[in-house]
């Protein structure tokens, strides 16, 4: 199974709005490079896993879900917003929060519906991770200096694209699934029938 081209234009559509939006506001933002910068790779990583996230979950989504639509509509104005918050720490944390959350919902209640289970599942741990991360960075400012908070945040997040994106890639079919064979029965297909 590949990406649909439905899939591939919403992902560059929205993958382009959301970048966009945030290079204007983080050039137009008068806030300190000390918070700005650190909210702005944080928000690049955001942006960087939208692309392959949405190609590719999309393709998985029951066509006309008046669920998948709301949580979607829920996920992009939290984009926004985040988008919104650059260079501000506690709250770009507290929105960063519930975007991951969100995110889980959208996979959690998409899970017992399609294929591909084992992927969906590692998208919902990478998300929970994120949700976790989002919410120590929140505490960590609102207790701590936000500046350090902020870089330790980003660093740990950029080291974390190294195992989603090469060691243990996330944003593709397994191998086996692609060529149209399952190496698990908990593949969401029912079993051939026997003649």
């Amino acid at each position: 199974m590949t990406p649909t081209l439905p899939a591939i234009r919403k992902a560059t559509f929205f993958t382009t709005c959301i970048t966009v939006v945030g290079a204007i506001v983080a050039m137009r933002s008068p806030t300190p490079l000390v918070y700005l910068l650190p909210c702005c790779i944080l928000y690049a990583g955001l942006v960087i896993n939208t692309f392959p996230s949405v190609r590719l979950f999309s393709s998985l989504h029951p066509d006309r879900d008046t669920m998948q639509t709301m949580i979607d509509t829920a996920l992009v104005v939290l984009y926004i917003c985040i988008a919104l918050t650059l260079g501000h720490p506690l709250r770009f944390a507290a929105l960063d929060t519930c975007l991951f959350v969100m995110a889980m919902i959208k996979y959690i209640y998409l899970l017992p519906q399609a294929a591909h289970r084992d992927l969906l599942r590692r998208k919902i741990f990478v998300d929970g991770l994120g949700a976790i991360s989002a919410a120590v960075a929140f505490v960590g400012c609102l207790l701590w200096r936000s500046d350090i908070m902020m870089w330790l945040w980003a660093a740990a997040f950029t080291a974390t694209q190294i195992d989603i994106f090469i060691l243990h890639p996330l944003y593709v079919f397994p191998i086996n699934e692609r060529r149209g064979t399952s190496s698990s029965p908990d593949d969401g297909r029912a079993p051939p029938k026997r003649s």
